[in-house]
């Protein structure tokens, strides 16, 4: 089984996602970003994603997988806008 978090995050802020798979020992993790070409593949538990923009919101996948088949779970990140604010 695997299960994941979703992350609302800010513009600007860093975001992290883990990949917590059990029942697949020594498989190879891999996060992806559905339907978009905005964020590369990277392997491991952990997708860390610095300065964060809106553009890099969405669906991702981690996909675990072993000789003996394949898991993934999907996570959404929501990239809400920076807040702003005003000094008079």
């Amino acid at each position: 089984a695997g299960k994941t978090e979703n992350k609302t995050v800010h513009e600007g802020d860093n975001a992290e996602l883990y990949c917590n798979m059990s029942g697949i020992p020594g498989a190879t993790v891999i996060w992806t970003k559905v339907y978009d070409s905005g964020y590369n593949a990277e392997e491991g538990k952990l997708l860390n994603i610095t300065n964060i923009a809106r553009a890099q919101a969405g669906k991702y996948k981690c996909n675990a997988n072993n000789t003996c088949g394949e898991k993934s779970v999907v996570a959404y990140i929501d990239v809400q806008c920076k807040d702003v604010i005003f000094s008079i």
